[in-house]
């Protein structure tokens, strides 16, 4: 299957691999305790400075630019929105609360007030009512 999908959208097989791969860390780690999630997130920012340092070094070069925090900034996304997520929660539940209040205060039905049912009126008025 991982052929016949590289083979459709002109990849390789490695290049698919990667990106399955890439998308299912981020999913996992999206799932993640939020604290745990920025321990690891540090750790692995961490982890890929020293090994492209090592690297970097085997080779002779001094100054290695790489892209730093790549994992810190995906655990600040998911921060974001897990209050964002938060904050539309709190508005749905405020909106439920002054709708029940507003249901609360509505005058009551004339006619359940005076102990008429609906549906009386409805057999008194029907057509084929017993005369």
């Amino acid at each position: 299957m991982l052929n016949m999908i590289a083979r459709r959208f002109n990849k390789s097989r490695d290049e698919i691999s990667r990106d399955i791969m890439s998308t299912a860390l981020i999913d996992l780690f999206s799932h993640l305790d939020a604290g745990e999630r920025k321990l690891l997130a540090r750790d692995a920012d961490e982890a890929t400075r020293q090994l492209a340092e090592e690297i970097a070094e085997e080779n002779g070069v001094t100054d290695v630019d790489i892209r730093q925090g790549q994992w810190t900034t995906h655990e600040k996304h998911f921060v974001k929105l897990e209050r964002k997520r938060a904050r539309e929660q709190e508005k749905q539940q405020e909106l439920l609360v002054n709708a029940e209040q507003v249901l609360a205060q509505q005058p009551v039905d004339a006619l359940s007030a005076e102990g008429t049912n609906p549906s009386d009126e409805a057999e008194a008025t029907s057509v084929f009512a017993e005369a």
